[in-house]
Parts: structure tokens; sequence; C-alpha cells
């Protein structure tokens, strides 16, 4: 998911543990802008030397450590990216994108559309399964960057449905 950084982009890297794993991953001589509703991702990225970090304020979801509300919607709506890398806790092939937090969830649409491109980090335990609140459906998506390999049913479906999978070990 790193590689989809490229130099003088800008990109909205949201929250968890895959999102922290491609902000450890940036190369050091990269220069881009990171937008991020997570303060733990901000914070990932303090001591990178060449990227610049913009964090969206708001409410503080503590269940994924990302903001939301009006704050942070209003900030998020003046912001123009080039990719979105979304973290979500659930991907569906027929429920599609899906969060445990509703104002979190209207975020995530939000940013979702002041991007070029979205992508959706998903590591394998969250393939196939239903958060409570919907973000977008899959036809929204440029593709899924996932640790599941091609044999792991979701793929399989998402592959059948068009929908670009990259395998991230």
């Amino acid at each position: 998911a790193a590689q989809l950084i490229t130099p003088c982009s800008t990109v909205i890297l949201g929250s968890g543990t895959t999102a922290h794993a491609v902000a450890a991953a940036l190369p050091q001589n990269l220069n881009a802008m990171i937008v991020t509703p997570s303060p733990a991702t901000a914070a990932l990225l303090v001591k990178h030397p060449a990227v610049e970090v913009f964090v969206l304020g708001g409410r503080l979801v503590k269940q994924s450590a990302s903001v939301c509300g009006a704050a942070s919607a209003d900030a998020a709506s003046k912001i123009s990216a080039d990719v979105y890398l979304l973290g979500v806790a659930g991907v569906h092939i027929d429920e599609g994108l899906t969060t445990g937090d509703p104002d979190e969830a209207a975020m995530e649409r939000i940013l979702v559309g002041r991007a070029a491109d979205t992508y959706v980090l998903a590591s394998s335990e969250k393939l196939g399964t239903v958060a409570a609140f919907s973000v977008i459906g899959l036809s929204g998506v440029a593709g899924v960057i996932t640790d599941a390999d091609g044999t792991h049913p979701t793929v399989r479906q998402l592959r059948k449905r068009k929908v670009p999978v990259i395998h991230a070990p």
C-alpha cells in the first residue's frame, strides 16, 4: 500500500493497525502530504523527515482512535487528495464497506468523496464481515489491499465482481 503514495501526492491515510503499517513503511525520502483523521497515525509520522502531516480534528472515536464530527467533517470537505487508504471494520461482497460507529462512517464517506481513488486496507479477518454502519459499496473503491491470499472466499468473490485485489503480505 505504501507504493501507492507517490512523491508530491496528497494522501488520506486512515486509522488502525494496517494504516500504521503503511505509515511505518513510507520511504524516508518520500516527499508527500499525509492527511489523517487518526492522531495515532499522525504520531507515527512525527519523525518522518519529508512527509508533511495534516491532522483532522474532532470527536475521538476511541474504538478506532480516529476523529469525526462537525469540525472534522468541515475540515475534510476542504481537502483534495490523490488517494485515500481507508481502513474499515468489514468488507463484504454484498454489504460493501462497514464500520462500527455511525459518525465515523459519515466521515469516511466525506473522505472518499475528496479523493481521486480510494483503496481499502483490509486484513484477512475483516474480509467477509459486516459491521453495524455502511460506509460505501464496493463499486466506490479502486481496489482492496489485503494480506489474504487468492484462495480466500471473499478475495475470489471480489475478483469475480471485477474489484481489483492487491495482495500485501
